[in-house]
């Protein structure tokens, strides 16, 4: 994180590097900025990732989760 603008890297299976990726499974070695922050002018203010996923806290008091959401991991229960 570089002035509230997110960047990410590493693995997009099931979202976790937050980037929408072509191939299913792909690696990203260079960080990408992540531009959905800047589409909802917020400013990510704190940041927390574990193994399969992360959560982003702005500077709006907002919290977004993405990454692998099995099990309520995301902290909401995905359609079946």
């Amino acid at each position: 994180m570089i002035a509230g603008k997110l960047y990410s890297a590493g693995d997009t299976w099931n979202g976790i590097a937050g980037v929408i990726s072509i191939n299913k499974d792909e690696w990203i070695g260079t960080p990408r900025y992540i531009t959905y922050f800047q589409r909802i002018k917020s400013y990510v203010s704190g940041i927390s990732c574990g193994e399969f996923h992360c959560l982003a806290f702005t500077d709006k008091g907002r919290v977004f989760s993405w990454g692998k959401a099995t099990d309520g991991a995301l902290g909401f229960e995905l359609p079946e």
